[in-house]
């Protein structure tokens, strides 16, 4: 009976342990769980955050650089709502645009004569690729800048798609033989530059709008409204709190060292 008495003891105990190292772990389990799930929600927060306040950043950078460019305040707010109007009325994403912009107006061409235009209009013809129109961009900035069309930059657009010596046939009238020698005396200058990237657009008129028909182009709108979206939140006063935290921050850290 002693014998029975103990073991019966010894049993009741290994019950209580295992059910009670059952409920830890059980315990356990569901406070990791919680922890997980806090920890995944602070962190799509902060994630959030970050993207907020990147794009509060970014679009401070470029109000700068805009002021810069266009020579005040005004015409800098105006360019910058002229990029946005242009980014969604053609499909393509801001940041792309904004990019656009500030190289043409670096290589002395102003964006918003149609020279942008024209130029996103036939990129779009090509196949729209960032690539090609960072290449068209660039040589025609560069003939700008120059101040005549020349080889170099005549193969760039060539390279890219882009029929140069049928495009300067039309707008000027002359054959390739006497276009290659004008070319290579520096004789197409300005004038004729602006004419070929008119034609641009007059061949691939209204191109980059039918983006907006395809997924692609619906995709980069979704992309700009949600930038835009994040700007609002950033300009409704989170960006400079958090501006306002770093500085402080940073004061404190200064005092501490």
């Amino acid at each position: 009976n002693k014998q029975l008495a103990r073991h019966d003891k010894l049993l009741t105990e290994s019950k209580k342990s295992a059910k009670d190292f059952s409920g830890s772990i059980s315990g356990a389990t569901q406070s990791l769980l919680a922890m997980a799930g806090a920890y995944i929600g602070v962190d799509r927060l902060w994630e959030s955050l970050k993207g907020i306040l990147s794009a509060g950043d970014d679009a401070q950078s470029f109000s700068v650089q805009m002021t810069a460019v266009m020579g005040s305040i005004a015409a800098g707010e105006q360019a910058t709502a002229w990029i946005k109007d242009f980014a969604n009325n053609t499909g393509t994403k801001l940041e792309s645009v904004q990019s656009a912009f500030s190289a043409l107006k670096t290589f002395g061409i102003d964006p918003m004569n149609g020279s942008l235009q024209s130029m996103v209009d036939y990129n779009s013809r090509l196949g729209g690729s960032q690539e090609k129109l960072e290449g068209i961009i660039l040589a025609v900035g560069q003939a700008w800048a120059k101040q005549k069309l020349q080889g170099e930059e005549i193969l760039q657009l060539v390279e890219r798609g882009v029929p140069v010596w049928e495009l300067l046939e039309t707008v000027t009238g002359k054959n390739v033989v006497q276009l290659q020698k004008l070319s290579e005396k520096g004789e197409l200058g300005r004038e004729t530059i602006k004419a070929l990237y008119d034609e641009l657009g007059r061949q691939a008129n209204g191109q980059s709008a039918k983006s907006l028909d395809r997924l692609a182009g619906q995709i980069n709108l979704v992309s700009n409204n949600f930038e835009e979206f994040k700007q609002i939140i950033a300009d409704s006063g989170v960006y400079q709190v958090a501006v306002d935290f770093l500085k402080d921050l940073n004061t404190t850290f200064d005092q501490l060292n």
